[in-house]
């Protein structure tokens, strides 16, 4: 490809256009502002599209259409569907994803904005948001890729925002991933901020009753006996 391909370049109109790399997308590609947040609207060529054989354009912001997307791989012929990071799964406890956002809020805090007294974020940095009590979704872009992840801590609200500031956030390469197809492997970050998480309560906290399904998601186990999952996330056990 690269032979073949050798001297020539591409034109959007009569300016040169900016050819990003990645790897391997989820089945859809996302806005470029929505990647590298921006008020601006994006060039026509660096919007998202469905990365299959049927084309055309989704809207994938609300959760439940989301999740469907991303559980049903047959649903379209996907030009990436046999790639390892088409789909992944990791299994992280309450202990790891408190220590993982203690050791690295300091790295995001650019990204990061705390709640304040009369509701509103402010940007701002914060050492600890003391112990971890519910995790959720704040935004999705029509991609269907995370904008941001709200953090409810006993000291302190959090909104962390940018797909590299959560990917960063939640991964620090000790904690393995599950690929498709099976097999496992370590990053420095989480793989993309294309995912959903499921809040799953076990009884050891060893996480040792997840089924790995190999969806583009997070299974998080929560601690032994100490919260029990609500529809708005972790909540004090009775």
């Amino acid at each position: 490809a690269v032979d073949s391909t050798c001297g020539q370049v591409l034109y959007d109109g009569g300016s040169l256009v900016t050819t990003y790399f990645f790897s391997t997308s989820c089945g859809y590609t996302g806005n470029s502002s929505d990647v590298w947040i921006s008020n601006a609207a994006p060039p026509s060529y660096l919007t998202g599209k469905l990365q299959a054989s049927e084309g055309g354009t989704l809207d994938l912001k609300d959760e439940t259409t989301f999740r469907t997307f991303i559980d049903h791989t047959n649903a379209y012929d996907f030009f990436e569907k046999e790639e390892p990071w088409f789909r992944w799964t990791v299994a992280m406890s309450k202990k790891q994803i408190q220590a993982l956002v203690e050791k690295n809020l300091s790295s995001v805090s650019r990204y990061v904005s705390v709640k304040q007294d009369d509701g509103n974020y402010k940007q701002q940095e914060i050492a600890s948001i003391g112990s971890l009590k519910d995790i959720k979704v704040g935004e999705r872009s029509s991609s269907g890729v995370l904008k941001s992840l709200i953090l409810v801590g006993s000291k302190a609200q959090i909104m962390v925002t940018s797909e590299y500031g959560i990917r960063k956030l939640l991964g620090d390469g000790t904690i393995p991933i599950t690929v498709n197809g099976g097999g496992t492997l370590n990053q420095t970050m989480l793989p993309s901020g294309y995912f959903y998480f499921d809040i799953i309560k076990t009884k050891n906290g060893t996480g040792s009753q997840f089924t790995r399904r190999q969806y583009w998601n997070i299974l998080i186990a929560v601690d032994s006996g100490q919260f029990e999952r609500k529809k708005s996330g972790w909540n004090k056990g009775v």
